[in-house]
């Protein structure tokens, strides 16, 4: 096989693993194991690496990327089970902001760690292994959060009307 053959084709598998997660759960809405599972990958993604084994290491983030498209559809369903419905529109939005600011800020965050671990002698081989075992205890630090999080009790959901003030029924 060429040796470019891997690098076309990497991308392009995991292109379609978002928006294949994203079809598959939001038609399932299921969260069954995926949170240890995405851990586990994480934490695997380097071991993968040093081993030198790319079909593992790009199955690996396949499946983390499908389950980041599996987590985006299902993000407003779940957050209508945690807060209800009242105002979930408006709690969607700040989950999208915060999205983006971490789409923006993160790769910069990562290249600048690689960066520092080029600097001290690592190999570029193995640079982005310290991120990849960064990134799986963050992961663990939100399931941890997740875990600890509970639904909004049901007697302080919104119960009032919806329409404008000032609006009269005819």
């Amino acid at each position: 096989m060429a040796a470019w053959v891997p690098a076309v084709t990497t991308p392009g598998l995991m292109v379609r693993a978002g928006p294949s997660g994203a079809l598959v759960r939001s038609t399932a809405r299921s969260n069954s194991g995926s949170k240890k599972t995405v851990v586990a990958l994480y934490a695997l993604v380097p071991t993968f690496g040093h081993m030198g084994s790319t079909p593992l290491f790009v199955a690996a983030f396949c499946i983390i990327l499908s389950m980041y498209g599996g987590g985006f559809a299902t993000i407003p369903a779940y957050l209508r089970d945690i807060f209800g419905t009242y105002q979930v529109g408006a709690i969607h939005g700040r989950l999208l902001t915060a999205w983006s600011v971490a789409g923006v800020l993160g790769p910069q965050l990562i290249n600048q760690l690689r960066q520092s671990q080029i600097d001290s002698g690592v190999p570029k081989a193995q640079a982005y292994s310290l991120t990849m075992y960064i990134m799986c205890g963050l992961l663990l630090i939100g399931f941890i959060c997740n875990f600890a999080m509970s639904a909004v009790k049901e007697k302080y959901h919104y119960k009032g009307s919806l329409e404008p003030t000032g609006s009269k029924a005819s």
